[in-house]
C-alpha cells in the first residue's frame, strides 16, 4: 500500500468520523464503552471523535506528512494505550500506521471498545488495513514502543523495554494563563479546558495564573455557570475534596462541581484546580521553563511558550502537537533508516 492510498483512507475515515451518529453500531459501542469505563459520558466519547476527525481532513495530512520520508521496511510497533480519555491512543495509531508499519496495540481493560471500532471502520474502508492491526494483551515480539502512562508505569516500561527504541511518556498536565483583559466567552471557553474528560488527560488545565490585582470572582462566576455533565466517579472525588479542605480548615472556593485553591503545587487532585498569582509576567514564563518537562500545552491569550494555544482548544489538538513534545513520526523515520 502506497503512501497516497494510506492518505485517502484516513480521510475517508476522517468523514465518517465527523458523521459517527450515522453508523449503525455507533450507539451500541458507545453503551458498552459508557459500561466499560464509568469516567466516560455521551458527551466525552463524542467529543473525542469530534477532535479525531478534525485532525484527518486531506490538506491537513498532507501538509503533515510532507516533511516525512519512509522506507519500504516495516516495523512492528508496540503502542501501549491507557483508559483516561476516550481514543487517547488514536494520534499513535495513526502515525504508526501512515507510516505504512504494523500496529501492535496494547489496551486498558477500561478502554478496549473505542479504537478498535475506529479500526474496523477503517478497515472496511482499506481491507489491507486488516494485516497491519493487531490488539494484544502481552507483546510477543515489538520492534518499537510508544506507552503513555503516570510516572511510576514511566519506569516500569523504561526497564522492561530497554532493549528497544522506545517513547515513553509519563504525567503531564497543562496551565492557564490570564492577564484580566480576557473577555466573558474566552472565560467561558476555559472551562473546556479544565473540564472535558474531568481533567484526567494531559492537556487539561489543572492549574490557572493571575495577576495579582485580578478579581478573581469574574473567574469563579464564569466557572460556576459552566454546565457539564458529571458522572459518580468526578461527583465523589469532588465531595471528598471539599471535605478534606473543610476538616483541615484550608481556603477554598467552592464552584459547585469543583473547587478552587490557591497552591504553588501542580498536579491537583480529580475536581480541584490549582491557581496562583503573579506581580510579573515573568514569574509565569519561569515556571512554565522550569517545569517543561510536566507540562503539555499553555492556554493564554498570551504568546509566553512555544505551547500556547488559545482558550477552548486544548482538547483540539493539530497533527503538529505532538505528545511530550516529541515528535512520533520522526521517531519512527530514524529507526526505520537504522
Amino acid at each position: 500500500m502506497i503512501i497516497n492510498d494510506r492518505i485517502d483512507s484516513f480521510e475517508k475515515l476522517g468523514l465518517q468520523l465527523k458523521q459517527i451518529e450515522s453508523v449503525s453500531s455507533f450507539n451500541s459501542i458507545l453503551k458498552i464503552a459508557l459500561d466499560n469505563n464509568k469516567w466516560f459520558t455521551q458527551s466525552s466519547v463524542r467529543n473525542s471523535f469530534k477532535s479525531v476527525s478534525q485532525m484527518l481532513e486531506k490538506d491537513k495530512l498532507r501538509n503533515w506528512l510532507k516533511i516525512y520520508k519512509f522506507k519500504n521496511t516495516q516495523f512492528k510497533i508496540g503502542v501501549i494505550i491507557p483508559s483516561n480519555v476516550p481514543l487517547v491512543g488514536f494520534y499513535d495509531f495513526l502515525c504508526v500506521l501512515i507510516s505504512g508499519n504494523k500496529f501492535i496495540g496494547n489496551l486498558s481493560s477500561q478502554n478496549n471498545i473505542l479504537l478498535p471500532f475506529v479500526a474496523k471502520i477503517l478497515i472496511n474502508i482499506e481491507p489491507r488495513f486488516n494485516s497491519l492491526i493487531h490488539f494484544e494483551s502481552n507483546f510477543k515480539k515489538i520492534d518499537l514502543l510508544i506507552a503513555s502512562g503516570d510516572d511510576n508505569s514511566y519506569e516500569y516500561f523504561n526497564f522492561k523495554f530497554r532493549s528497544i527504541p522506545r517513547i515513553i511518556r509519563s504525567s503531564r498536565n497543562s496551565v492557564s494563563v490570564i492577564d484580566g483583559n480576557e473577555k466573558e466567552q474566552e472565560l467561558d471557553l476555559l472551562n473546556k479546558d479544565l473540564f472535558l474528560y474531568f481533567g484526567l488527560g494531559c492537556r487539561n488545565v489543572s492549574k490557572i495564573f493571575i495577576p495579582k490585582s485580578y478579581d478573581i470572582k469574574k473567574l469563579i462566576d464564569r466557572i460556576k455557570k459552566y454546565n457539564f455533565s458529571i458522572c459518580k466517579n468526578y461527583s465523589d472525588n469532588y465531595l471528598f475534596q471539599k471535605t478534606i479542605c473543610h476538616l483541615s480548615k484550608k481556603k477554598y472556593y467552592d464552584l459547585g462541581h469543583s473547587i478552587l485553591i490557591k497552591s504553588k503545587s501542580f498536579f491537583p487532585p480529580v475536581s480541584v484546580i490549582y491557581f496562583d498569582t503573579y506581580k510579573d509576567i515573568c514569574e509565569v514564563e519561569n515556571f512554565i521553563e522550569n517545569n517543561d518537562s510536566r507540562i503539555q500545552c499553555v492556554v493564554s491569550n498570551l504568546k509566553i511558550s512555544k505551547r500556547t494555544i488559545f482558550f477552548g482548544q486544548s482538547q483540539l489538538p493539530s497533527l503538529f502537537d505532538f505528545p511530550d513534545g516529541i515528535d512520533v513520526l520522526k521517531f519512527i523515520e530514524s529507526n526505520l533508516s537504522n
